[in-house]
């Protein structure tokens, strides 16, 4: 390949030939993304397979795209009932502490 001299050329030229080369590279981003798209559905389809059927990464919603909802509490504190958690995420230390002293966490289940 050739080399460019870039000393001759005015700063409204380079900023111009920048310009060139972030389209170009854009353009053939997208290129690619959509050949790798094209292999990657032609062997989901080889498989009887959807994009559907992969599992999800982190980060990614699956179905309508929207927010979850609030989900209701499922289990409460015993020692103090304004504290609940819905069983999903990290635990609470007051549940960890039930744990920890033999409980289980049927034991804390809201009825």
């Amino acid at each position: 390949m050739a080399k460019i001299s870039l000393t001759n050329l005015t700063i409204d030229k380079l900023k111009a030939l920048r310009a060139d080369i972030d389209a170009e590279l854009l353009q053939r981003k997208k290129d690619s993304r959509k050949k790798v798209m094209a292999e990657v559905q032609k062997l989901l389809a080889q498989n009887d397979m959807s994009l559907d059927d992969l599992p999800a990464r982190p980060g990614r919603k699956r179905g309508s795209g929207g927010t979850r909802g609030k989900v209701p509490a499922k289990y409460a504190n015993p020692k103090n009932a304004a504290e609940t958690w819905t069983g999903r995420g990290r635990k609470p230390l007051w549940v960890e502490a039930h744990l920890k002293a033999g409980g289980k966490v049927a034991d804390l289940l809201i009825k």
